[in-house]
């Protein structure tokens, strides 16, 4: 299979703005070229001096939203990372003489090979002068910058990666960089669940009283500032705000910035809570849709499932000890059989291992990480619409689109007939132009803390009719 190679922004660009977007062909690599900052000059047939260079790695995190090239950010210290979307190098060639050719090659951490391009440069091709061209082509211009990505989020192995470039088939650089199992550091906050202010505070609307033999016994007394009852005593996120906790920090790296005292209010005063004290999943879903967060609750899983959750759908509240629940954030080594916690008792980071066998009480017992109980959490991918009773679709312009669903209500503009639908409840265009089509109905989620995994929708088929908008009536 050919690998894609996508040419953009030169003096004459050959396609649309859409070849700006992450693509790559069915072997999963892709070759993007720029124009660099110089200006269009004619062909010039003299030999120049030969100027190709290796700029950086570069990196496509899956913390931001943005699927296009230009969110590359360069890798810091030469790391990238298994949630990475995409991963890649960069290179600077000016061309020299007809037929130049460019190309990379890069050695994974288990040995498998992967080769782009070439990019070619003609001095005339197809009625245009100094082109680089390979799927596309990029016209006008002696200079450009090479991109060299592949998809990596969950796909490739993680370790070090070695890359060699090509000048006319001649090694002009070589470099290497990391690809670890783990998230971006710092992109999870870490919170300590004993720490002041919140650390006292009381957590839920439970209460601990003891029996005859000493026995702690949990049961619900009511919201604070309610009192307690007689010889009770309300918990205190301290004590029993480890889940909480964790779920603060997975709320940071989903971009909702809060803390335990905040989110335990919260949960407190909106049936975030099962009457046990438990945090229900559904609860921080809705908490995080007051800060205009769309989370998902993804279900429970263990640690056997870790990999794949982590670079899927970031962090992972996951439990170490019986008693006690962590923050998973990516894991120690290559080889992935310990995992690296923001662990609430202390808010520090530590292995799985570690948090297991810390402070184990009498009848708590280590959990194996394989068999440790999780909770998996995520936002939706860029271009798929986080609610499950509706729709959202993005066309990119100049377009026109009639939507029509299973009943044949319709919304949107028609070209033919110069009719403008709104037949479909809720449904119409964004503020940027994007149709977004909605069904009210929702599933309810239950005592347990389990969300619905039902929901009601119209069956059947529609179907979306786009239409040139320059053709539309002004």
């Amino acid at each position: 299979m050919q690998n894609l190679t996508l040419l953009f922004l030169g003096a004459t660009m050959l396609g649309t703005p859409e070849q700006a977007r992450v693509t790559v062909a069915e072997d999963g690599l892709g070759t993007f070229i720029e124009r660099r900052d110089d200006p269009v000059v004619a062909f010039a047939p003299q030999p120049l001096v030969a100027s190709s260079t290796f700029r950086d790695f570069v990196r496509l995190p899956a913390e931001t939203s943005c699927s296009w090239l230009f969110c590359f950010v360069p890798m810091k210290n030469n790391t990238g990372y298994y949630r990475d979307r995409f991963i890649g190098a960069r290179i600077d060639v000016e061309a020299t003489h007809d037929g130049q050719t460019w190309h990379a090659k890069a050695i994974q951490s288990d040995g498998t090979r992967l080769t782009w391009g070439p990019v070619t440069y003609y001095s005339y091709w197809n009625g245009y002068t100094n082109c680089f061209v390979g799927s596309w082509a990029l016209c006008g211009t002696l200079k450009a910058t090479i991109w060299f990505y592949t998809a990596s989020q969950c796909v490739m192995p993680t370790g070090n990666w070695a890359w060699e470039f090509f000048d006319d088939g001649q090694l002009f650089a070589a470099g290497q960089h990391d690809f670890r199992p783990s998230l971006p550091p710092r992109t999870v906050t870490l919170f300590n669940q004993g720490a002041s202010p919140w650390g006292t505070d009381a957590h839920d609307s439970t209460c601990a009283t003891y029996d005859a033999e000493g026995t702690v016994i949990t049961s619900y007394c009511g919201p604070p500032p309610l009192p307690p009852p007689p010889s009770a005593r309300r918990w205190q996120i301290r004590e029993k705000g480890c889940y909480l906790t964790a779920a603060a920090e997975m709320l940071s790296y989903h971009r909702v910035n809060t803390n335990p005292r905040e989110l335990n209010e919260w949960l407190t005063n909106n049936n975030g809570y099962t009457t046990a004290g438990d945090v229900r999943p559904s609860g921080l879903v809705r908490f995080a849709s007051t800060r205009n967060v769309n989370l998902v609750f993804d279900g429970r899983s263990t640690g056997a499932a870790l990999r794949n959750s982590l670079c899927r759908r970031g962090p992972v509240i996951i439990q170490p000890r019986s008693t006690h629940w962590a923050t998973a954030t990516g894991f120690t080594s290559d080889a992935m059989t310990d995992a690296i916690l923001a662990d609430p008792d202390g808010g520090t980071e530590r292995s799985f291992g570690e948090a297991a066998r810390r402070g184990l009480s009498p009848g708590e017992t280590a959990i194996p990480l394989e068999s440790a109980e999780a909770r998996e959490f995520s936002r939706p991918a860029p271009g798929v619409y986080y609610d499950h009773s509706g729709l959202f679709i993005i066309l990119h312009s100049p377009v026109h689109a009639v939507v029509t669903d299973p009943l044949r209500r319709r919304v949107g503009f028609d070209v033919a007939s110069g009719k403008r639908f709104s037949e479909i409840p809720k449904a119409g265009p964004n503020p940027e132009g994007d149709y977004q089509i909605s069904h009210s109905a929702r599933g309810t989620p239950g005592d347990t803390g389990c969300p619905a995994t039902a929901s009601e929708s119209v069956g059947g088929v529609g179907s979306v009719l786009l239409q040139p908008k320059q053709a539309a009536a002004a």
